[in-house]
């Protein structure tokens, strides 16, 4: 009895690395195609189920869809250059921190603290960049979120008068 679970533990610890390996082999044989495919059906997906959901929401509110459409490709329009803007500021903050930090292991063996306080000054540093990178496009992106409340404010439709 006991050589019986035995054999049968194995043949199923077997199975399963069988499978586990075969799985795996599929997985790096994926047709490029098809998973391109694949994500454009999700893209499209997830795109009418956001118009469908923004369209319900609107309805909630007592909003004008198409009013309120129109509000969401201004702000969207509104919000570009900022946010290209704070984009490029984090880049160039990043671009500042790599060849620090690439110092600091150049100069500390892994391991050593010293390296993980060097690295981590740089990366106090690199934070703080991009905190005012953010905050010098706050007010850009707070005119764009304004605008954008007084547009869906002047969207609402009256209820119908009482009889």
């Amino acid at each position: 009895m006991k050589i019986k679970i035995v054999f049968c533990s194995l043949a199923l610890i077997f199975s399963g690395i069988l499978i586990m390996s075969s799985s795996a082999s599929a997985r790096l044989a994926c047709d490029p195609d098809c998973l391109a495919d694949a994500k454009d059906t999700l893209k499209g997906c997830v795109a009418t189920c956001k118009e469908e959901f923004q369209t319900a929401k609107d309805g909630c509110r007592n909003i004008d869809h198409e009013c309120a459409e129109a509000c969401r490709a201004v702000y969207e329009g509104c919000v570009e250059q900022p946010l290209v803007d704070l984009a490029a500021c984090k880049l160039k903050c990043n671009e500042d921190f790599a060849p620090e930090a690439a110092r600091c292991r150049e100069t500390y063996p892994k391991g050593n603290p010293e390296r993980d306080k060097c690295i981590d000054f740089y990366q106090v540093i690199a934070f703080q960049c991009k905190d005012t990178c953010r905050e010098a496009t706050n007010p850009a992106l707070k005119i764009c979120r304004d605008t954008f409340k007084e547009c869906m404010i002047n969207c609402k439709i009256l209820p119908p008068p009482a009889q």
